[in-house]
């Protein structure tokens, strides 16, 4: 139970105010310029020590994959820096065995949300809730407990506080291996991973195209096969974003993935998931800048479509566009292939010019594709002029 607190006279009189302006990104202290934060750390105002006009020094953070503070350097006007700050957290945000140099006034520190100690109220400020890391608890219910009926309203992230996060006290969001989405439906059902947003083009990914386009990577893997290969995904995340084009949006694998709920999805579709973060991210691209990619279905042509241009399903690339493959990649390709599918089912050549033109293609005689890359049952292109 609660108690009250009788204030002291001191306490009455005394008035030290903060103010957040733009967002959160500014904060003003009496009325005064305090802080402005910028994604790594902060700027702040501070008076030299001959008290002298006032100075700006600046503080980076040291975040974990949660977002998780675990240390502040100070860098000075000479660009002299040294740590100020060393933050321990046990998994459900409780502080043990930490460094702190005398009156530093840094507060943000578990999922990079400010811990507010006035009173020895000690909780955590995630805007929509507070949260005390000692019992785990949020002190109100989930905005959004409707959604998830198996799980107290009061509970922090699923009792998974290792894997997931809550940035706003409402919905959980991925982390970097593509596990537990969830978008912040109450504001714009944008995407976040640990404190940063997904990106597009310079612009926001929704819940829903960030949706549409794993279960693309999803289809167009070789998952279907029974091929799981994360290598594979990445390189295929990386071309869609590139071309925005591929054929299996509308496949069934993909109409599987879209179907299934977020917290049920396969480690096959959070791979799915890492990838596109991967992608988004401007991490690794496994692909080595293709422009294209095929599957099994290209390395498997009958002898009688050995020159043809189509089957009347699909296109064969050597025929329409000509293709030439390092040593590398058709000895990783033809293995990969007959031994997932069965021996001497592979049956097209390392190198073979265009036989056809197709399509508005021109390309007869020619080799247009050169390959950079192969994983799974997925070879990779880049274009040749």
């Amino acid at each position: 139970m609660g108690y009250k607190k009788e204030l002291t006279l001191y306490e009455i009189m005394y008035e030290d105010s903060v103010d957040y302006m733009l967002g959160g990104t500014l904060t003003l202290k009496n009325g005064l310029i305090d802080k402005y934060y910028f994604e790594d750390g902060y700027c702040k105002m501070e008076k030299r020590s001959d008290n002298s006009k006032e100075t700006i020094r600046y503080y980076y953070y040291d975040q974990d994959h949660l977002g998780n503070i675990r240390q502040v350097t100070e860098v000075d006007e000479n660009c002299i820096a040294k740590v100020v700050q060393i933050n321990n957290y046990y998994p459900f945000g409780m502080q043990y065995c930490d460094g702190t140099v005398d009156d530093f006034d840094q507060n943000h520190k578990y999922n990079g949300k400010e811990y507010d100690n006035m009173h020895g109220l000690n909780t955590y400020d995630y805007g929509a809730r507070q949260y005390n890391p000692v019992t785990a608890r949020w002190d109100r219910m989930d905005p959004l407990c409707e959604k998830y009926y198996g799980v107290s309203p009061y509970v922090y992230c699923h009792d998974n506080p290792v894997n997931r996060i809550d940035p706003d006290g409402r919905d959980d969001y991925y982390t970097q291996n593509g596990k537990y989405l969830r978008t912040d439906d109450k504001k714009t059902n944008y995407v976040y991973v640990g404190q940063n947003q997904l990106m597009i083009n310079g612009k926001p990914i929704t819940g829903s195209d960030f949706q549409n386009k794993a279960s693309t990577i999803y289809a167009e893997s070789s998952v279907g096969y029974g091929v799981v290969d994360f290598k594979e995904m990445c390189a295929i995340a990386s071309v869609h974003l590139r071309n925005n084009k591929a054929f299996g949006q509308g496949a069934p694998l993909a109409k599987a993935f879209k179907s299934t709920a977020l917290d049920k999805q396969t480690e096959s579709m959070e791979m799915a998931n890492a990838a596109l973060i991967n992608a988004l991210q401007n991490g690794v691209d496994y692909s080595n800048g293709a422009k294209q990619w095929d599957g099994a279905e290209q390395a498997m042509v009958p002898l009688n479509y050995m020159d043809k241009p189509s089957n009347g399903r699909f296109m064969y690339k050597m025929n329409t566009m000509g293709w030439a493959m390092s040593d590398g990649d058709y000895s990783s390709w033809k293995h990969a292939v007959n031994r997932k599918i069965g021996s001497g089912k592979f049956t097209v050549p390392q190198k073979k010019t265009a036989t056809s033109n197709y399509g508005g293609m021109t390309n007869k005689g020619k080799i247009r594709l050169q390959s950079t890359a192969q994983y799974g049952l997925t070879i990779f292109w880049k274009e040749i002029k």
